[in-house]
């Protein structure tokens, strides 16, 4: 494990009902670019999309990726596509897909990956994980579709010490967990909870608006399994951070909002 390094996972699966298409497609992709430059310039190494109502991400001739062949919007260069196959059972299902992408990627980038089912990533019951990632070399981009369609509870590749598949590359120490629906929450505010959660014994960090929990949420790599585990329904990081008195909030009301964006007119939930 590498302990100080920080990747990031954007949660944009949902279908974006009340504000009428999925918040992925928003302003034309402006919301995905804003939270994938906030966690980027806010210091995260590696940076994921987890994508669901859209379905899979596609693959353009010169290597780009597309949210979807449909929509032509383009996922910034250098993030790496999520499939939540269960994407509609809930946030849970989004965080679960996220947080196992970001702890099987290291050792799925030890080696070539080939168009079929990578065996570092076997399924935990069956259907529950697959690989759709297409061929190419390591280091490129991989799309996985992680997830049990019926209960939504795999937890693939995730242990508290470190990536549990053979060739570990060297997970990250931290994740930070930003909505693609937050798009006043900058770089700055990223940074700032990032070095809470480094800062803190538990390793665990979340920013505060108006004394409001927001985001993004910052889990140390010791609580990723525990966080799948609890996640339930609509439900992400939340059901387990309520559950420890040891996370630090950290308070980003002179930088943002950080307000959800549900309907179109910018109304905040």
């Amino acid at each position: 494990m590498t302990p100080d390094r920080c990747d990031g996972i954007v949660l944009a699966a949902g279908a974006g009902t009340r504000y009428g298409m999925p918040k992925v497609l928003a302003e034309g992709g402006a919301w995905l670019g804003s939270a994938v430059h906030a966690l980027r310039a806010g210091g995260c190494a590696r940076v994921f999309v987890v994508l669901g109502a859209t379905g899979p991400a596609h693959r353009l001739s010169n290597g780009s990726w597309v949210v979807s062949e449909e929509s032509g919007i383009a996922l910034p260069a250098g993030t790496r596509p999520v499939w939540a196959r269960d994407w509609a059972v809930g946030v849970s299902a989004s965080m679960r897909a996220g947080l196992a992408a970001a702890a099987a990627v290291p050792a799925l980038e030890s080696r070539r990956v080939g168009g079929d089912a990578d065996p570092l990533l076997p399924a935990t019951d069956a259907g529950s994980a697959t690989d759709a990632a297409p061929s190419g070399r390591s280091g490129e981009s991989l799309v996985f579709a992680v997830g049990n369609s019926s209960t939504g509870t795999s937890t693939v590749g995730i242990t508290s010490a470190g990536n549990s598949r053979e060739g570990n590359g060297g997970p990250a120490g931290f994740v930070a967990i930003m909505p693609v629906d937050t798009p006043d929450v900058g770089p700055e505010v990223v940074a700032r909870v990032i070095a809470g959660a480094r800062d803190s014994p538990s390793g665990l960090a979340r920013a505060v608006f108006g004394r409001m929990p927001g985001h993004p949420v910052v889990l140390g790599r010791a609580h990723w399994a525990g966080v799948s585990a609890a996640a339930a329904g609509n439900s992400g990081a939340g059901t387990y951070l309520r559950q420890r008195a040891d996370m630090v909030c950290v308070t980003c009301d002179d930088l943002a909002t950080g307000m959800d964006q549900d309907y179109p007119t910018g109304g905040a939930r």
